[in-house]
């Protein structure tokens, strides 16, 4: 770090053991000392926006994501009103989905319980955009809006790292791993 003219702020160090729970409560640990600081283990930690926890099942960073989404959701829902359907739709592809999708390759793998959560908050959001009950069948609105489900979204992206690693246009690291 110091030939890179870099500093550490151990203020906002933390750290993160991961492994399966009983490999995590073996862990004896006081902490690491950093310059002045005692950095002791945490059971979440937040990188570039995203949560990660010890056993790396991205639940914090679902809840996370599912808890800003619906409280947006609910601010939109009260003046839902004032906006047309064009308008709305932009607003909530700003303000939520934009989120759905940030880092969303981390989710790669992940049992469908765990998706179906960001699924939801998806379904929530086409039937805002068109001004429907919640009883409403979602299908036909995902379809109208060209969203793909969660699940897929996240295959696609996946995909879409895969192809331009192996056409040259991704970064170097993706290129040569």
């Amino acid at each position: 770090m110091l030939q890179n003219k870099l500093m550490l702020n151990d203020t906002k160090t933390e750290l993160l053991v991961i492994g399966t729970p009983r490999q995590v409560s073996k862990f004896k640990s006081n902490g690491i000392v950093v310059g002045d600081t005692v950095i002791k283990p945490s059971h979440n930690v937040r990188n570039l926006g995203v949560s990660f926890d010890t056993q790396l099942n991205m639940e914090s960073q679902i809840t996370s994501v599912c808890k800003s989404a619906y409280y947006m959701i609910y601010n939109l829902r009260r003046i839902r009103k004032y906006f047309d359907e064009d308008s709305m739709k932009t607003v909530v592809h700003a303000c939520i989905i934009s989120k759905l999708d940030y880092c969303n390759s981390l989710l790669y793998g992940l049992p469908h319980s765990q998706i179906g959560k960001l699924q939801r908050v998806q379904n929530i959001c086409a039937r805002l955009i068109f001004n429907m009950s919640k009883f409403s069948h979602v299908t036909p609105l995902l379809k109208e809006l060209h969203w793909l489900p969660v699940h897929l979204r996240i295959e696609f992206k996946m995909l879409m790292i895969v192809y331009k690693a192996s056409n040259d246009q991704a970064p170097v690291y993706i290129i040569e791993f």
